[in-house]
């Protein structure tokens, strides 16, 4: 009987690596969430069992965010050794955690000179302050530690965000002055961003550097009213391609758009019309709250991945992580992406790496980059974290990780990207 229960207990670690590897404490108020989810992710699991028939992606390279450099959250502190230091004890890392590639998020206008000029002549940071060479200094020194540590090197270029919880720059004031301008002032917006990219491929030569990622995202961020239209995005997106191709060299490009985009077709359509290598697609949330799950979005994924390799074009997805949100809940992002924070979901982080992951060896695509790879170092516990802003949950977890970088301490879910990228069989259903 002993030898029995044992055997039962291997095969339940076998088939629930996740919900084994990690014991969590989950609230009475995340609990209708919790179990949301928990419920998605087996039924999208079963799902992708069914059909991959367990073939590993040889080419595959597993990728993930080089976080403490995204330019979202670039500030003067960026640009001293101690934190150059630190970055490249970051990178150090993600290879230890079987990364074969790193990702930067170079968002616009973090080199645009002209946004910096603007910015200190009204008085919207101080003179003082790093302006576009600093960073790009910066970067080059980045991208530099990425190379000694033999590691393919991605870039994602959209826009910075405007809320204060991710950017300190005062970069809606820029859009604005783009949008009040019509379109002389999509005109110079176009002119600026392409300069930027150029930038870019000439200063830093990434293996893959995509234009767009999200033009839902691009379009709500800058509130430019004229790339509301389809129509006047695709044409900027051709405009930036055309003028990077004499350039290029071994840089691939691609375009990108979110699964969950309603446009997810069009630009599918678009982007297969241009000279471009790859598309990028990024992806948080597991379903659409269809009624219809072939309407989901592992279902649209699998089908839009075959679409894009039938133009000829190779497939990424350049962001991804798990989305906390039910039918009918808030709308406000910050709230969303602040229980990100809490180690309650450890489990159903890797669960949905892992639905990740099989979805990357089934659909044969390059790299998956997951976005919040702070979380592979640290979390915060519900008690810690319940009653702090966003922003306060992402300070006190950045110090955490600073200091578990250093001892060289991975989160369980770290450990779990670790398994699956050194030894993707075990992903196998």
């Amino acid at each position: 009987m002993k030898k029995i229960i044992i055997l039962l207990l291997g095969v339940l670690l076998l088939i629930e690596p996740a919900r084994a590897s990690y014991s969590v404490f989950v609230p009475k108020s995340l609990k209708p969430l919790y179990t949301y989810l928990e419920t998605t992710l087996a039924t999208n699991h079963r799902w992708v069992d069914k059909q991959w028939d367990g073939k590993i992606n040889s080419g595959y390279m597993p990728n993930a965010s080089l976080i403490l450099a995204n330019s979202n959250t670039a500030n003067a502190g960026y640009l001293t050794p101690s934190h150059l230091s630190l970055v490249n004890t970051f990178i150090k890392s993600l290879k230890d955690l079987g990364c074969k590639s790193v990702q930067l998020d170079l968002q616009f206008p973090i080199f645009d000179e002209h946004f910096f000029a603007y910015a200190k002549d009204n008085h919207l940071i101080p003179t003082t302050d790093p302006g576009a060479s600093d960073y790009l200094k910066f970067y080059k020194n980045v991208a530099k530690l990425i190379r000694n540590q033999g590691l393919t090197f991605t870039v994602e270029s959209q826009v910075v965000f405007t809320q204060k919880t991710y950017s300190q720059l005062p970069v809606k004031e820029y859009y604005q002055y783009f949008n009040d301008q019509g379109e002389l002032g999509l005109e110079l917006y176009k002119s600026y961003r392409l300069e930027m990219l150029k930038t870019i491929v000439t200063e830093l030569a990434p293996d893959y550097l995509t234009v767009c990622n999200e033009p839902d995202t691009e379009v709500w961020l800058t509130s430019i009213e004229l790339l509301k239209k389809n129509e006047n995005y695709a044409s900027m997106v051709a405009y930036f391609i055309d003028g990077l191709q004499p350039l290029a060299g071994k840089t691939k490009l691609g375009c990108g758009f979110g699964i969950w985009d309603k446009n997810s077709d069009y630009w599918v359509d678009t982007w297969s019309k241009l000279p471009i290598q790859f598309m990028n697609i990024h992806m948080y949330g597991l379903d659409n709250f269809s009624k219809n799950y072939e309407d989901n979005l592992i279902p649209k994924l699998a089908e839009t991945v075959d679409k894009i390799h039938l133009s000829g074009k190779s497939v990424v997805m350049g962001e991804c992580w798990l989305y906390k949100v039910m039918e009918n809940d808030t709308k406000n992002i910050e709230k969303l992406y602040g229980r990100d924070y809490f180690d309650t979901f450890i489990p159903l982080d890797i669960s949905y790496l892992q639905l990740v992951g099989k979805m990357t060896h089934w659909k044969n695509v390059e790299y998956v980059s997951p976005f919040w790879s702070s979380f592979f170092f640290s979390y915060l516990t519900f008690n810690e974290a319940k009653n702090l802003t966003p922003a306060e949950r992402m300070k006190l977890n950045n110090t955490k990780l600073r200091q578990n970088l250093q001892k060289s301490i991975f989160s369980a879910t770290g450990k779990a990207y670790q398994k699956m990228n050194l030894n993707p069989e075990t992903l196998k259903p």
